[in-house]
């Protein structure tokens, strides 16, 4: 059943590729153009960036400039080979990754990137193990990602179901901030977001050595 689920999941991801751009464009123009200004605050020319989920490139192209190598990754090869149509920038290259089995060396990575991604996969546990072993010591992880801090129309949730878009968690914000403790990371800035069809919680974190499952607590600040 579960096997099944993935390869829907994917096979939704696959279908909409040609799409995506100009449904994120109508759909999240503002909230990306919110995201871009936040994330570029965290990023220097001296950083190696890997992107997890990174759809057909909507935060890759504006963002890749201002670091010294960007790597936007995706599952879906359809996003990816759309998003290849648009690179433009010398320093980013696109290719397909799954982030709960990433191909890359340890302690490679300055930063990464996983936006909106980690509530719609299955496993986000294990790409987290992933996203810590191959970030360097001290590395940031910014995952902004939509939390249930609102209700959503109960027809809504069935239809978004029905064309095989699937919300595999649907944390609320104490939940998805103690999540990422829970795994080794410490969080360094948390903020709520108005979009849709959920509030964003932009969140940037930084590794922690230690055991799984036993991260550090959050402390408002």
């Amino acid at each position: 059943m579960k096997q099944k689920e993935n390869r829907d999941n994917k096979s939704f991801w696959d279908r909409i590729a040609k799409l995506y751009t100009r449904i994120q464009e109508k759909g999240n123009k503002q909230l990306y153009e919110t995201l871009i200004k936040k994330i570029e605050a965290h990023l220097s020319d001296e950083q190696s960036v890997l992107e997890l989920g990174c759809g057909t490139g909507q935060l890759s192209l504006p963002l890749a400039p201002k670091a010294k190598t960007w790597l936007a990754t995706d599952f879906s090869e359809r996003m990816i080979a759309e998003a290849k149509k648009r690179e433009k920038s010398s320093n980013l290259c696109f290719c397909v990754e799954d982030a709960t089995a990433l191909s890359f060396d340890s302690n490679r990575f300055d930063v990464v990137l996983i936006a909106n991604t980690l509530h719609i996969m299955p496993k986000p546990k294990k790409a987290l193990e992933e996203i810590h072993r191959i970030l360097k010591t001290d590395g940031l992880l910014i995952a902004p990602t939509f939390v249930a801090e609102e209700k959503i129309h109960r027809l809504k949730l069935w239809l978004m179901k029905r064309i095989g878009f699937h919300v595999f968690h649907s944390w609320k914000l104490a939940e998805f901030k103690a999540f990422i403790c829970q795994n080794d990371f410490e969080l360094l800035q948390c903020e709520l977001l108005p979009a849709s069809p959920w509030p964003e919680c932009f969140l940037v974190a930084r590794k922690i050595n230690g055991t799984m499952g036993k991260g550090s607590d959050f402390k408002e600040v």
